[in-house]
């Protein structure tokens, strides 16, 4: 299942689908630099080609997200951001299934494996997070943090303690 964007944002669709790495063309990770008129207008020419490689290879997407996050180069209050980051982190894609064990593993969530990427991305979730404390305007960006890290701590429990900043934050804002 791949979700639609808004009409608004259609043009963008093709950076959500995501097959059987055998069935991704070699040339997706260069149609952001190839269509860069195609970049909508609330996207910087950074954050459309941040965009468009986010999912063009399906082994690399958490090392992608690490560097969108880091690289502060999406802007993580658009609904069209919020899509891309959800399809990311929540399509399971092919599964190997072990029956004698009951092992079940993602194939294209190698990364997760990699424990240098899971603490990439607390440290830079973490800082985000930190930098949206006094940010009440960019809640909508606060919400998208505490997703990645609701789906985050069942890998490492440590993204729990950014949920709670997250969620003491939204307490204050609604408190002021």
């Amino acid at each position: 299942f791949t979700e639609r964007l808004p009409k608004a944002d259609c043009k963008l669709q093709w950076a959500l689908r995501q097959s059987e790495a055998k069935d991704i063309p070699s040339s997706r990770g260069n149609r952001p630099i190839a269509e860069q008129d195609a970049r909508p207008k609330w996207l910087s020419k950074n954050g459309y080609l941040l965009y468009g490689k986010m999912r063009s290879f399906p082994h690399m997407q958490l090392r992608n997200l690490c560097t969108a996050l880091g690289e502060r180069g999406l802007p993580l209050t658009h609904p069209a951001v919020h899509t891309l980051i959800r399809q990311t982190l929540f399509h399971l894609g092919p599964l190997q299934v072990d029956l004698s064990s009951n092992y079940v593993k993602y194939e294209w969530k190698v990364d997760v494996a990699c424990t240098n990427i899971i603490q990439t991305l607390f440290t830079i979730i973490e800082e985000i997070a930190d930098d949206l404390k006094e940010s009440p305007h960019e809640y909508k960006a606060s919400a998208l943090l505490g997703e990645l890290c609701s789906f985050l701590s069942y890998i490492d429990a440590s993204f729990k303690s950014i949920s709670r900043t997250i969620a003491s934050s939204a307490r204050r804002w609604a408190q002021d």
